[in-house]
């Protein structure tokens, strides 16, 4: 059985290096209409690969903004169930005024 040595950094560098040498040697040997061809698979395989990442990376956001509201609604819920008491608050009209508003101000 045949082993590889392992992949460090300065290989995989290398190896994308090169890569990208005969991508663009081909595209030169390429007529334009083919060139053109090329280039546009090649926007649209980029488009495809970071739709998908931002993809992954907005559905792991809204998984934890999900688990984050459970959590929040689920302690406002055991707070109402427990009966703390609410502070009292004075009303005129539809406009609420808590006392914690009915501070003396400072003066500036």
């Amino acid at each position: 059985m045949m082993t590889f040595p392992p992949l460090t950094a300065d290989k995989i560098l290398a190896l994308v290096t090169a890569l990208a040498c005969v991508v663009m040697l081909v595209r030169m040997a390429l007529k334009p209409a083919q060139r053109d061809r090329l280039d546009g698979a090649a926007w649209r395989l980029w488009f495809k690969v970071r739709t998908a990442v931002s993809g992954v990376w907005q559905w792991r956001q809204r998984r934890v903004a999900r688990e984050q509201a459970r959590r929040t609604a689920q302690a406002v819920i055991e707070r109402a169930r427990a009966g703390q008491p609410v502070p009292p608050v004075k009303r005129d009209g539809n406009v609420l005024m808590p006392e914690s508003f009915q501070r003396p101000r400072k003066p500036h």
